[in-house]
């Protein structure tokens, strides 16, 4: 069993879509994903390679699972005006895969690009921030980081998944998105911000 001993937080509805779709969920790095018999425990996580992905099921049984009360809502009211639903909460899952991406590293007063691993999906990534205990979202084509203060991976990822959300490509080049961050991009940022940033930021 894994060693981990954190519990698990969701909603029915997000428990209901999990076993419909045999989604696992990792304790290591909190995503949901793979598909996995409802007896799962111990599984290989395809994001973070622990042997931490179980079944909902069995975290249910075990005592590391237990419901909100409140449920989330998607992000469809986002749109191309800067406008913003009450309440941040996560919109449909994407697909990050595994690859690279730069991140700017400040020293001496000069900036330097280091290459690092990460998860990346339409021209956003996610890694591990300058700060080990915290997370960033990076657009890959600059290597400018839209935050680096996330405190989970999860956080990081709600965020990315906000930004694609938006309707942005974000795979061209940072000069011609420069149009859509007042209006699109700090709306999001903002209210990111006010329900996962850590206290100080």
């Amino acid at each position: 069993m894994p060693t981990i001993t954190k519990t698990v937080v969701m909603t029915e509805t997000e428990y209901r879509e999990h076993t419909s779709n045999m989604w696992g969920y990792c304790l290591t790095c909190d995503q949901s994903g793979g598909r996995v018999e409802p007896d799962a425990w111990n599984y290989a996580c395809e994001e973070c390679d622990s042997n931490t992905l179980c079944s909902v099921e069995e975290l249910l049984v075990a005592g590391r699972l237990e419901f909100s009360e409140l449920e989330p809502s998607t992000l469809d009211a986002y749109s191309s005006h800067a406008c913003c639903p009450e309440e941040f909460t996560p919109g449909p899952k994407l697909r990050f895969t595994k690859g690279t991406c730069g991140m700017s590293i400040r020293e001496a007063g000069s900036t330097e690009i280091q290459t690092i691993p990460a998860l990346v999906h339409k021209g956003l990534a996610i890694h591990r921030s300058h700060e080990p205990t915290r997370w960033s979202v990076t657009h890959v084509g600059s290597a400018l980081g839209v935050t680096t203060i996330a405190p989970t991976q999860k956080a990081a990822r709600i965020l990315a998944e906000a930004l694609i959300a938006l309707g942005i490509d974000w795979t061209r080049p940072e000069a011609e998105l420069r149009g859509h961050v007042s209006k699109q991009v700090l709306p999001v940022l903002k209210m990111w911000k006010r329900k996962y940033a850590p206290r100080g930021y």
